[in-house]
């Protein structure tokens, strides 16, 4: 039930989660430009702070509407899209070329 130990320990997770696939995408930002780290990281971690804001706007304004569980069943064709694009294997992995050491 909402407010018991429960659900904030829920919440905790589910926070931890969420943030923990942060550091490997900025490691995979930098790697995909070594000559500006700092850039790639930035933009990384920005793109994905504001997807996210936007993401919570429109559905907390929906939820407004019609309500949290309609907002969230509406949402869920969203998360199946991204997760069937993740595992479908279309996107090509990057590797940077190796250099060779004197």
């Amino acid at each position: 039930p909402p407010g018991s130990a429960g659900a904030f320990v829920a919440a905790a997770a589910a926070g931890f989660l969420n943030m923990a696939t942060l550091p490997p995408l900025v490691v995979m930002a930098q790697e995909v430009l070594p000559e500006a780290a700092s850039a790639a990281a930035g933009i990384a971690m920005g793109l994905a702070w504001a997807t996210g804001s936007v993401g919570v706007m429109v559905v907390g304004g929906a939820a407004d509407f019609v309500g949290p569980v309609w907002a969230q069943v509406a949402a869920m064709p969203a998360l199946l899209i991204a997760s069937g694009l993740a595992l479908s294997g279309s996107v090509a992995p990057f590797a940077r070329p190796r250099t060779a050491t004197p």
